[in-house]
């Protein structure tokens, strides 16, 4: 009805979405295994990120139990690595935030300079805010879920046992 009244008697606009059904079935099928796999790559993401930030932590366990002894408690080690981890994710985040931004400067152009008059006229945007804010949102998501999942190791054991174990 709006591409009705848009056409106006110009133009005949005709309904053929049962011709594009299958189309339109395709394009969802893909979404759908594209969300699939960004959900295991977050997984994925979350498992190595975890057992690295277990390593990580476990070979900083003299340092755990010397704080433990000092009298800091375990929720300002867990602070402490969260900034660290939070630090390193804003220095991993500057290719990202830079990269957006100068995307659809250069894909703009290599279209130009292609020579070929179709891909000239192109105009390629950057990525949108909203989808860098998101990606970036899902990697502290991704941060911060495994560094719970690594710290959970230090919040289980009391700190005499964190003491204790150390060799």
């Amino acid at each position: 009805a709006q591409a009705k009244k848009i056409a106006g008697s110009e133009y005949g606009v005709t309904d053929d979405s049962a011709r594009l059904s299958g189309v339109l079935q395709s394009v969802e099928t893909v979404r759908d295994l594209v969300r699939m796999v960004l959900l295991s790559v977050c997984l994925a993401d979350v498992l190595v990120l975890g057992m690295a930030l277990v390593f990580w932590i476990r070979s900083r366990i003299h340092e755990i139990g010397t704080l433990l002894a000092l009298g800091i408690g375990k929720m300002q080690i867990i602070a402490q690595f969260a900034i660290e981890t939070g630090l390193m994710a804003v220095v991993a985040a500057l290719p990202l935030g830079t990269g957006s931004l100068l995307s659809g400067y250069v894909s703009s152009l290599l279209l130009h300079d292609s020579g070929v008059a179709p891909l000239e006229s192109l105009q390629v945007e950057a990525l949108p805010p909203e989808q860098t804010l998101l990606i970036l949102l899902l990697g502290c998501a991704v941060i911060a879920i495994a560094l719970a999942v690594s710290c959970a190791a230090v919040l289980a054991k009391s700190p005499k046992s964190i003491l204790s174990s150390m060799r």
